[in-house]
């Protein structure tokens, strides 16, 4: 599943465009993580690498995200390296979109 997170870090508020992962195990590419680890927990999120260094954002940062008009702050775990949406992406569990209501 494929959904557009809105991320709000500082005076910085853009989209990501955030795959939600049941299993991580399933992954064809599982090299995608290049840095940390793939969210493993509801209150975990991976972004890509480039917006990371764009935005100034570290593994460790707590972060805050919007979906459907609610918010929730999801730890950074990691950095995805990926091609698509101009290098602005997350990956997430389905427990960790369940989070965010």
């Amino acid at each position: 599943m494929i959904i557009n997170l809105n991320i709000i870090y500082g005076d910085m508020d853009d989209l990501l465009m955030a795959y939600v992962i049941d299993d991580s195990e399933r992954l064809v590419n599982k090299d995608v993580c290049v840095f940390g680890r793939l969210a493993k927990y509801d209150n975990e999120i991976c972004i890509s690498a480039k917006f990371a260094r764009s935005n100034n954002i570290s593994i460790g940062d707590e972060v805050e995200f919007s979906f459907a008009g609610t918010k929730a702050k999801y730890l950074i775990t990691g950095f995805v390296q990926t091609t698509n949406n101009g290098g602005k992406e997350a990956f997430l569990s389905f427990n960790g979109l369940i989070y965010i209501f």
